[in-house]
């Protein structure tokens, strides 16, 4: 509620929400009570860009108005720990597939040491220069990008939408619907999770879409053209992986914790 309040007041502003542990954010939503009950439902609708309105039983607003906000919503947590929390429901309400997913794909032991090498000086120097290259160019678009958006906004009037749209060429959008008709046809005929796997990769096929687009921006161009399609396409590849990953757990939670429920009854009979 208070996320809804705050958010509400910046109509037509984007934001970042990153929640660390996510698991256990769920596992508050799941209980029956909790004053973040209705914490998925909130993130569902806000990933479409719009802030829902509320009617309020108290305080000195009876009435909060829904507004246009762009939130990105980023969470890091453990898989199985967040599958067990989940539920089918979240699938088919569009919570998770609303959601692009990278989960980690070692099953054996790892040692973390092993993450951990030296750097020699010329390294150094030269992750250095590739972090300050990257912060650059970041800095360049986002400055372009502004610069865009405040002269829109000086020539429009509050009625009408500031916002820049990218025009997307033909044949790039021809290789995005071939995409999108693959990837869901694949889900679709998946061996075992088909009526799960859908919904994400159907959602799946827009945000690659959505990735199309900041591609394009990153280059600083209004136009969605082939090449930025075709990076997107390939980031796709891991994210389809993973969003199976994740969908197999959730389901194999609800079918384990049907078998605990038989073995309780027959356990508890004569």
């Amino acid at each position: 509620e208070a996320l809804s309040k705050y958010l509400s007041g910046k109509s037509s502003e984007s934001s970042l929400l990153a929640i660390d542990e996510f698991q256990d954010k769920l596992r508050e939503a799941a209980r029956k009570g909790s004053y973040t009950s209705g914490l998925i439902a909130f993130l569902t609708l806000a990933y479409d860009g719009r802030i829902p309105g509320v009617l309020r039983k108290t305080g000195d607003v009876a009435v909060q108005r829904s507004v246009d906000h762009y939130m990105t919503f980023y969470s890091t947590g453990i898989l199985n720990q967040s599958a067990d929390a989940l539920t089918l429901e979240r699938i088919e309400s569009g919570f998770v597939p609303r959601c692009i997913i990278v989960a980690d794909g070692r099953s054996a032991f790892s040692p973390g040491a092993n993450d951990v090498t030296f750097l020699s000086q010329d390294e150094e120097i030269k992750s250095d220069a590739y972090r300050k290259a990257i912060s650059k160019s970041l800095a360049k678009r986002l400055k372009f990008w502004t610069q865009q958006y405040m002269d829109r906004v000086a020539y429009t009037t509050p009625t009408e939408d500031p916002r820049i749209r990218l025009r997307c060429t033909e044949e790039a959008y021809d290789r995005w619907q071939q995409f999108a008709y693959d990837v869901q046809y694949l889900a679709a005929s998946h061996p075992t999770t088909p009526a799960a796997l859908f919904p994400v990769c159907e959602r799946l096929s827009f945000s690659v879409l959505r990735v199309s687009g900041l591609i394009a921006m990153a280059h600083g161009e209004e136009v969605i053209r082939l090449s930025h399609v075709v990076k997107a396409i390939s980031l796709a590849d891991t994210w389809v992986r993973c969003s199976e990953v994740l969908v197999a757990n959730v389901i194999n939670t609800g079918f384990s914790q049907d078998v605990s429920k038989v073995e309780k009854f027959v356990a508890s009979q004569p």
